[in-house]
This record gives structure tokens, sequence and C-alpha cells, in this order.
């Protein structure tokens, strides 16, 4: 069972490190601003255009959350593992 802690553990490292790297949040700003001005400046015979950059949001705040979500769950494996070493086990 440690394996697999050990490596949620790993894993909610890596997503934490990504998302307080200052090139990621850089990266991440600077599509963010760009897709929402391409979005409001569209022409309003350009609805394709519009839910492209509409739809690029959406999947942007979805790596977001997604990485958010690796983070939660290695932070929750590194108190399973803790909790096992002490003999107590908080989730079966």
């Amino acid at each position: 069972m440690n394996i697999n802690l050990d490596k949620e553990i790993t894993r909610g490292r890596q997503a934490q490190d990504i998302l307080d790297s200052e090139i990621y949040k850089g990266a991440y700003e600077s599509i963010s601003e760009g897709l929402y001005s391409a979005w409001v400046n569209t022409l309003p015979e350009e609805k394709e255009r519009r839910e492209e950059c509409w739809r690029t949001l959406k999947l942007l705040g979805t790596l977001e959350r997604e990485l958010g979500q690796h983070m939660v769950t290695g932070k929750m494996a590194s108190e399973q593992k803790e909790s096992n070493e002490k003999g107590f086990r908080l989730f079966e």
C-alpha cells in the first residue's frame, strides 16, 4: 500500500511544484488573458471563433483544477502514510 501512497505523494508534490512555478503562472496568465481578449474582441459574425476561445479558456481552468486535485490527493496520501507509520489507519 505504501507504494501507491508514495506514488500519490510524488504526484502531489509535482503538481504543487508546477502550480507554484513562476513559468507556469506566467504562461497561464498570458494564455488566459490572450484568450479572453480574443474572445471579447470578436466580431458578431465570428461565432465559431468566440466558441473556440471560450472552450479553450474552460480547458485551461480544467487543467488547473486537475493539478490542484493531484496536489490535494498527494497531501491526503502523505497524511495516510504518516498515520500508517504510527499504526493508525485513516482510510482502508
